[in-house]
């Protein structure tokens, strides 16, 4: 029952991240007076309601807003329902916390398989038809919502001649250094240190420091991007 302007919200949760507020979400009542007093007009993406600008996410249909910085944006925040706005304050949620590779995913593996899996797995997932400028594949799977390093990430599965070869898994920056912790307990210590790219596994499992993301490759392809694009 949270009064603000104009109306009263039924519920809403903060939620901090190193003591800091990343995103507030709110449920029931005022919420569809809220997206209608937008003088913008929303972009519309699988049934959210986006004013990406100003980090506004509505689900109108659930009653929902969400509100979060650009930080949030990168890892899709607004894709996950704070579990406490409808269980008891008790409840404590789990979620998976290792750096392995989630078994939905096998490097090389076929996509009439994966894609199954990937669905599976996530909250939601759509197919993305690449523009060609990466030879190595011609199709993305976006899958949001799948556990990975203690939490439910965006997974940007790409697929070459219809096998996966590249998967990108993105994180945040705050989160650098616990996701380092948990990739060298998955794979031991980085095998390569450089200013943008730390590198596990024999070139098949990267950390991605200018842009926070995980990134996966398949033996072949690491070997490849080892020597054609990092030169190491």
């Amino acid at each position: 029952d949270l009064k603000i302007d104009g109306g009263t919200l039924d519920k809403v949760a903060f939620s901090f991240a190193d003591d800091e507020l990343v995103m507030v979400q709110a449920i029931g009542n005022y919420v569809g007076e809220l997206a209608a007093r937008r003088k913008d007009s929303a972009m519309v993406f699988n049934g959210y309601e986006v004013y990406r600008e100003d980090g506004v996410f509505f689900r109108t249909d659930k009653d929902m807003v969400w509100f979060m910085d650009k930080a949030g944006l990168h890892p899709n925040l607004f894709t996950w329902e704070n579990p406490y706005l409808d269980r008891p304050y008790s409840f404590r949620p789990r979620y998976n916390d290792s750096a392995a590779i989630p078994e939905c995913i096998e490097m090389g593996g076929e996509l009439e398989v994966l894609k199954v899996r990937l669905e599976r797995a996530s909250t939601f997932m759509y197919a993305e038809e690449l523009d060609g400028s990466d030879p190595n594949a011609q199709l993305q799977l976006n899958a949001f919502g799948i556990e990975y390093a203690g939490f439910p990430r965006k997974i940007e599965a790409r697929f070459g001649d219809g096998k996966l070869n590249v998967v990108w898994i993105l994180t945040a920056k705050a989160e650098e250094e616990r996701i380092r912790q948990k990739l060298t307990a998955a794979f031991g210590p980085a095998i390569d240190i450089m200013d943008d790219w730390e590198v596990f596994a024999n070139w098949t499992v990267l950390l991605r420091k200018d842009k926070p993301e995980v990134l996966l490759l398949t033996e072949e392809l690491g070997q490849f991007y080892k020597k054609d694009y990092f030169k190491r």
